[in-house]
C-alpha cells in the first residue's frame, strides 16, 4: 500500500533476488536494499511511480503453523518500507511468474539478502531455479528446520523448530535405534477438587526405568504433593487437542498412577520439552505468551516457583502409545528422537528423502508448454460456432449449382443427341464448373482472411469476455489457408456429380423439351403415421417443457431438446397436412381462389417445401434456442440455490485468518460486536496454492486450487445447487460420506463448468494433485454444483484439506451472509476496515458470478452473431428455392396466361405460395426456441434488438428473394414457353 492507504493491492507476489537472478530476468539492475521494482500491472494499481514509497506487510515467519493450540497468532504482521526504484515491463521480467495463469501477476522486485534479514531468515530461500535440468536435492538439516544436539547423558537428540517432527522423516529414521518423545502441555492434572495447572506431560516408549501401560502415568514428587497424589489414584488430565487453533477444543482422559518418581536425573531433564513459542523467554509462567491457550487467573504462586526452579520440567510421564493417540495431529506425532548411539548429520541426511519433506524437483519449460495448450481451442470453436453457416453455404452453392445446371438441361440434351456419351458431356459441364469452385475459393481466401482478422478484433474488444480479457493475435499457416480452399473444390464436386447424376438418368428427347422437375409421388409412409410421430414429438416436448425441473446448464440442455422434439413434430404434422391437402379444393375452387392453388402448389414438390421450412426454422431455433444458455445473476442474491449460494460477500485475503469469525473468540480479537457480525453468518474455507481453473484462466491448469470447507455449514444452509451427484448422501455430506484413509480416494466437488471444460473431469473420475510436500495424493469427483461464485476450484472437506497442507494455516477465504439491518456497503465497509491488515479483498457475490458469467455469455453473443449471418444465407437459400421452382413452372404460368388469369393474380398466387414457407419456417423456429427456454432462460430477459433483427431480418430478405424471383419466371414471350406443352 502507499503510506497513506489511499491504495492498496493484495495478493502480490514479493520476490527476492540477487545478482545472478536479476540478470536470467533481465532486470535494469539488483534492486539496492529498501528498494524495490514494480511491473506494470502493480504500478497501474498503485498509482506510484519512481521515487515514491510503499508499504509491503507480510506475514511474521513462525516455524509452528499458528492453527496450532499452543500459538500466538495476534503477532501482527512485519511493515516493510521500501521506495520505488523503477517500473519493468514485460521484456524487463515483469511478465515473470511460474503459475499456469494468463492473467498478469503483480510482482514487486527487492533484494534477496535484505528481504531475509527483515524475515529473520538470514541465507535462507523457498525456491531456486536452475540453468541445468537436475534430479534430485539433498538439503541440510537446516533446510529441513531440523536441528541435532548432543544431551547431557551422551545421547544425540534430533528437535525442530516447528515442535512437532514431521511424520515423513519419523518413517524415514524408524530403523534408526533411539527414544521416541512426545511433550505437549495439559491445561489440568486434577484428583477430585485438587488441580494443578498447565503441566508439561512426556510420553515416551520407556524413560528411566519407567515401563507403563496405556492406562497408567507416572507423576513426579512436586505433582504428587500438590494434589495429594499417591499410587493407585485416578487422575484426571484435560488438554486442548492440538489440531482445534483457536477453537481450544478441550479433551480429557483418566489415567492410573503407576509411580511417583524424584525430581533428577532424567525426570529433571528440561530439554525434555520443546521449545514452544514464547517459552524459553517467559520469565514467569504466566508471562508465557501462548495466546488464549493460557488462563493467567488459573496460575498459583507455587506454579511461578515450580517455574523458577525447574522451567518447564515435565511432572508427569505417560506411555507412548498413550501419549500419540491423545495428542497427535498433523504436524506430527513426535517432538524429539534421541538416538542411543553418536550419529552424524549426514548419516540423517541419507536417510531423510527430501522430496518427501518438499523438495521436488519442477520441470518449469514442460509444465508451461502444457499450460499453453489452453482449455479451449479457439480454431475449433469458432469453426463450430460456424457450423450453421457452413452447412448454409454448402446448401446454397449445391442449390445455385443445381439451378445452373437444371437451367442448362436443354444443352446437356443436345449433346447427347449429337453423339456425345453421357459422361462426356458430365465432364463438360463439370469441368465449367470446377472453374468457377476454383476461382470462389482462391477469392474465399482473401474473404476467409478479413474475417479471422475481423473477429480477432471483436475478441480483443467488444467480445473480449470470450478471452478474459487476453491479448488475440491473428495466426495463419499454410496448412490453414490450403484446408478451405481444398474443401471447397470437394463440397462442389460433391454438389456437381449428385445434381449430373440426375441428368444422366434422362432422355435426350426429356431434356430437350426441358423436363427436368419431378412432381412429388405418393409418400413412402402412410399419411396417419406421420401424425402419430407429429403428435409424439410435440407430448414429448410439451412434457418437457411443463415438467423440467432442472437447473442452470442441464435446464438449458434438457428444453433444447424438448425445442427440437417440438420442430420435428411440427414438421411431420406439415409434412402430413400437405398428402392430405391435394384432395381437397375442387378444380373451380383452384381456379376460384389463388389461396387454394397457392396451397395445392406447396403440396407438388413436399420435399423442397420442407426444406424451405426447415432450413429458416431450424436457423432461428438453434439463434433463439441458444439464449436459454444465457447466465443471468439472480435479482435476489440470497437465492440459496443462486449461483452466489445465498452469499452477499467473498471475502479473499493474502494473509491467513486463524480466527474463526462465527465465535466470540474470533469477534473480540477483531473488535466486532455480535450485532455487527451475528454468530454463524460467515462460513470460512481454507485455500492452498494452485492456479486458478475458473473460465477467466485460458491455461491448463494440471495443479487446480483446492477449498477446504466444514460441509455441514453449507449443507444446514443447502447452498447451492447441485448439478450431479454421486453416492448416495445428501449434498454436501458427500464430502464426508467416507473419510478417507492415507490410501484411498478423497471425495471432491468441483463447479460443473470447471470439471467440464478446464478439468475435463464426470463425476466418478480421479485425479491426481500434489500435497504441501509435492506427494500426489488422488482426488475422485463425486458431485458438480451449478455455475457459482466457487468456480475455478476443487472443494474438499476441512479434515482431508488439514492432513493435505498441515503447516496451512488458517482461512483466506471468508463467504458472508446477508447481516440484519445492515446493507451491503455497511457490511462491506465493516470487514474491509477490521481486515486490512490481512490483505483483504471483498467483492459482492453478485459481481464475481458475473465476471463468470460474462465469458459464456460473450460466447453466446457470438454464436448467434454468426447464427444470425447462417439465417441470412438461409433466406438467400429460400430465394433460389423460389426461383428454381418458378423456372421448372414457367411452362405451367404461361399455360395459365393463355387460358385467361392475368399476370398480377398469377404473381399473387406465387407470392402467397412462398410466402408460407417463409412465414412457416419462421413462426415454427420462433416457437420451438420459446418451449425450449421456457425454464433455462433467465426470466428477467426479453428479446433483444439482435433477436428481432433476427426475426424481421430473414422476413425481409426473404420477401424479396422472392420478388426477384418472380421477375425471370414472369418474362418472356408465353409462346416461346408453351412450345413444348
Amino acid at each position: 500500500s502507499t503510506p497513506d492507504s489511499s491504495q492498496r493491492a493484495n495478493n502480490v507476489t514479493l520476490i527476492g533476488v540477487d545478482a545472478t537472478f536479476a540478470e536470467l530476468l533481465a532486470l535494469p539492475a539488483q534492486p539496492d536494499p529498501q528498494f524495490a521494482f514494480l511491473n506494470t500491472p502493480l504500478q497501474a494499481q498503485l498509482g506510484l511511480s519512481p521515487g515514491d514509497e510503499l508499504i509491503i506487510r507480510v506475514p511474521k515467519p513462525s516455524a509452528l503453523p499458528v492453527d496450532a493450540a499452543l500459538v500466538n497468532a495476534s503477532k501482527p504482521a512485519l511493515a516493510l518500507r521500501v521506495n520505488v526504484a523503477g517500473v519493468l515491463n514485460d521484456k524487463e521480467g515483469g511478465r515473470f511468474s511460474i503459475r499456469a495463469e494468463q492473467r498478469p501477476p503483480l510482482n514487486l522486485f527487492v533484494d534477496r539478502n535484505w528481504l531475509a534479514d527483515q524475515l529473520e531468515l538470514p541465507g535462507r530461500v523457498n525456491l531456486a531455479f536452475a540453468s541445468e535440468p537436475m534430479r534430485s536435492i539433498k538439503p541440510s538439516l537446516a533446510d529441513l528446520d531440523i536441528e541435532l544436539e548432543s544431551s547431557e547423558d551422551g545421547t544425540t537428540a534430533l528437535t525442530t523448530p516447528r515442535i512437532f517432527i514431521d511424520a515423513s522423516i519419523e518413517d524415514d529414521l524408524a530403523d534408526l535405534p533411539g527414544q521416541r518423545l512426545l511433550t505437549y502441555m495439559v491445561n489440568t492434572i486434577a484428583l477430585g477438587d485438587d488441580k494443578s495447572p498447565y503441566a508439561m506431560v512426556t510420553a515416551a516408549d520407556q524413560l528411566g526405568d519407567l515401563k507403563l501401560a496405556d492406562d497408567e502415568i507416572a507423576i513426579n514428587a512436586w505433582l504428587a504433593e500438590d494434589i495429594g497424589a499417591s499410587i493407585g489414584d485416578t487422575l484426571k488430565l484435560t488438554y486442548f487437542l492440538p489440531d482445534e487453533g483457536d477453537r481450544l477444543v478441550e479433551a480429557s482422559t483418566e489415567l492410573t498412577v503407576a509411580k511417583i518418581v524424584p525430581i533428577e536425573g532424567v525426570y529433571a531433564d528440561r530439554t525434555l520439552t520443546p521449545d514452544f513459542p514464547g517459552l524459553a523467554e517467559a520469565d514467569q509462567l504466566s508471562r508465557w505468551d501462548a495466546g488464549p491457550a493460557i488462563d493467567r487467573s488459573q496460575i498459583r504462586d507455587k506454579d511461578e516457583t515450580y517455574w523458577d526452579d525447574y522451567r518447564a520440567t515435565p511432572k508427569a510421564f505417560i506411555n507412548l502409545e498413550t501419549g500419540q493417540r491423545l495428542w497427535s495431529n498433523r504436524f506430527g506425532t513426535l517432538t524429539a528422537i534421541r538416538f542411543d548411539s553418536e550419529i552424524t548429520e549426514a548419516q540423517l541426511i541419507e536417510q531423510i528423502d527430501a522430496e518427501a519433506m518438499g523438495f521436488v524437483v519442477t520441470d518449469i519449460k514442460s509444465q508451461a508448454k502444457a499450460a499453453a495448450v489452453g482449455t479451449v481451442d479457439f480454431g475449433q470453436l469458432f469453426l463450430s460456432l460456424s457450423g450453421f453457416i457452413i452447412i448454409a453455404a454448402i446448401v446454397l452453392a449445391t442449390m445455385l449449382f443445381a439451378m445452373s445446371v437444371e437451367q442448362r438441361a436443354r444443352q446437356f440434351g443436345t449433346l447427347l443427341a449429337l453423339g456425345l456419351t453421357r459422361q462426356q458431356a458430365a465432364r463438360l459441364i463439370i469441368g465449367e464448373g470446377c472453374i468457377v469452385a476454383l476461382l470462389g475459393s482462391l477469392l474465399g481466401i482473401a474473404g476467409a482472411v478479413l474475417y479471422a482478422g475481423l473477429v480477432t478484433q471483436a475478441l480483443t474488444g467488444v467480445w473480449s469476455g470470450a478471452v478474459a480479457g487476453s491479448a488475440v493475435i491473428l495466426h495463419m499457416t499454410t496448412m490453414s489457408l490450403t484446408i478451405g480452399p481444398l474443401a471447397t473444390l470437394l463440397v462442389s464436386l460433391i454438389a456437381m456429380a449428385l445434381t449430373i447424376r440426375g441428368l444422366t438418368r434422362k432422355s435426350a428427347r426429356a431434356l430437350m423439351a426441358g423436363g427436368v422437375g419431378k412432381v412429388s409421388g405418393p409418400p413412402r409412409m402412410p399419411r396417419p403415421l406421420w401424425f402419430v410421430i407429429g403428435l409424439a414429438c410435440l407430448i414429448t416436448a410439451g412434457l418437457i417443457a411443463f415438467t423440467n425441473t432442472q437447473t442452470g446448464m442441464r435446464a438449458a440442455l434438457t428444453g433444447f431438446a424438448g425445442g427440437a422434439a417440438c420442430l420435428a413434430g411440427c414438421l411431420m404434422l406439415l409434412y402430413a397436412l400437405l398428402i392430405n391437402h391435394t384432395a381437397k379444393p375442387s378444380r373451380g375452387e383452384l381456379l376460384r381462389w389463388h389461396n387454394s392453388l397457392a396451397l395445392l402448389n406447396l403440396t407438388r414438390r413436399r420435399g423442397r417445401t420442407i426444406a424451405g421450412v426447415f432450413m429458416l426454422g431450424a436457423g432461428l431455433f438453434l439463434v433463439y434456442a441458444v439464449s436459454g444458455f444465457h447466465l443471468g445473476v439472480n435479482d435476489d442474491p440470497t437465492d440459496r440455490s443462486s449461483g452466489t449460494g445465498g452469499f452477499t460477500l467473498l471475502v479473499e485475503t493474502s494473509q491467513p485468518i486463524r480466527y474463526d469469525l462465527n465465535t466470540a473468540l474470533g469477534r473480540d480479537h477483531y473488535a466486532l460486536s455480535e450485532d455487527e457480525l451475528p454468530p454463524g453468518s460467515v462460513v470460512p474455507i481454507r485455500v492452498s496454492g494452485g492456479d486458478d481453473a475458473s473460465c477467466l484462466n485460458l491455461n491448463q491448469t494440471p495443479t487446480p486450487r483446492l477449498l477446504g470447507v466444514d460441509p455441514v455449514l453449507l449443507a444446514e444452509r443447502e447452498a447451492f445447487s447441485f448439478q450431479q451427484i454421486g453416492y448416495k448422501a445428501n449434498g454436501w455430506g458427500v464430502l464426508n460420506a467416507q473419510i478417507p484413509t492415507k490410501h484411498e480416494a478423497i471425495p471432491a466437488i468441483a463447479d460443473a463448468n470447471t470439471a467440464q471444460w478446464a478439468l475435463k473431469l464426470a463425476v466418478g473420475d480421479t485425479f491426481t494433485v500434489p500435497d504441501e510436500l509435492g506427494q500426489p495424493v488422488t482426488l475422485q469427483l463425486v458431485g458438480t454444483i451449478e455455475n457459482s461464485i466457487l468456480q475455478g476450484s476443487l472443494i474438499i472437506s476441512d479434515q482431508a484439506f488439514e492432513r493435505m497442507f498441515p503447516s496451512t494455516s488458517g482461512h483466506r477465504l471468508l463467504l458472508v451472509d446477508a447481516i440484519a439491518d445492515q446493507d451491503f456497503d455497511e457490511t462491506k465497509g465493516l470487514l474491509n476496515e477490521v481486515l486490512i491488515d490481512d490483505g483483504a479483498t471483498i467483492t459482492p457475490a453478485s459481481t464475481r458470478l458475473a465476471e463468470y458469467n460474462r465469458v459464456q455469455n460473450t460466447y453466446l453473443v457470438v454464436f448467434q452473431s454468426l447464427g444470425g449471418l447462417g439465417v441470412l444465407l438461409g433466406s438467400l437459400g429460400l430465394g433460389i428455392v423460389t426461383a428454381r421452382n418458378l423456372l421448372e413452372r414457367r411452362s405451367e404460368l404461361a399455360l395459365l396466361s393463355a387460358v385467361g388469369i392475368a399476370r398480377s393474380r398469377i404473381a399473387r398466387i406465387l407470392l402467397v405460395e412462398h410466402a408460407i414457407i417463409l412465414i412457416l419456417g419462421l413462426l415454427l423456429g420462433s416457437v420451438s426456441a420459446w418451449l425450449a427456454t421456457l425454464h433455462a432462460r433467465d426470466q428477467a430477459q426479453d428479446l433483444n434488438s439482435l433477436q428481432l433483427l433476427l426475426f424481421f431480418a430473414p422476413l425481409l430478405a426473404g420477401l424479396i428473394a422472392i420478388l426477384l424471383g418472380l421477375l425471370p419466371a414472369m418474362s418472356g414471350r408465353i409462346t416461346d414457353r408453351l412450345r413444348n406443352e
